[in-house]
């Protein structure tokens, strides 16, 4: 797994798991179609091509991308993927040169906060409503100069 280039071709399987993953609160098709065509999409599938997760990154700074989704097939889930597609783009952006990473996580969901913890990233605030009807979210960042990547 690494970051595709032929990130236009998996646009529908993309959008798909990302409402399979987030059917309350998601990106809208329109916009994880822009997100696609201008970010960095990192894929995890199988041999046959069946997505199993992604990862899609943002930068409005270049030293400071935004994870801005990460979703795992449920079917997949427990399984370390996550942690997996978290590491790759970790090591890309430091590969990179970048200075830190930054994310939003749902307040309530406990097991990604962890994962993220886990990989260094550190509580910055709360934004209140950020998802709105389905609670706050946790901004969180990771600094490369602090990391054990190196």
């Amino acid at each position: 797994m690494r970051l595709t280039h032929d990130k236009a071709d998996w646009l529908p399987k993309i959008q798909e798991l990302n409402r399979a993953c987030f059917p309350s609160v998601r990106a809208s098709d329109e916009k994880l179609t822009r997100l696609v065509n201008q970010g960095d999409v990192f894929i995890i599938r199988t041999s046959l091509d069946e997505l199993i997760g992604f990862a899609i990154c943002e930068r409005f700074v270049f030293e400071s991308p935004r994870l801005v989704i990460i979703a795992v097939d449920s079917n997949h889930q427990r399984r370390g993927y996550g942690k997996y597609l978290l590491d790759e783009v970790l090591e890309h952006y430091r590969a990179e040169g970048c200075q830190s990473l930054t994310l939003t996580v749902n307040s309530k969901n406990a097991r990604a906060i962890k994962m993220y913890e886990n990989a260094g990233f550190r509580y910055v605030t709360l934004l209140k409503k950020y998802f709105l009807q389905d609670g706050d979210g946790v901004l969180m960042r990771r600094d490369y100069e602090s990391s054990n990547l190196q």
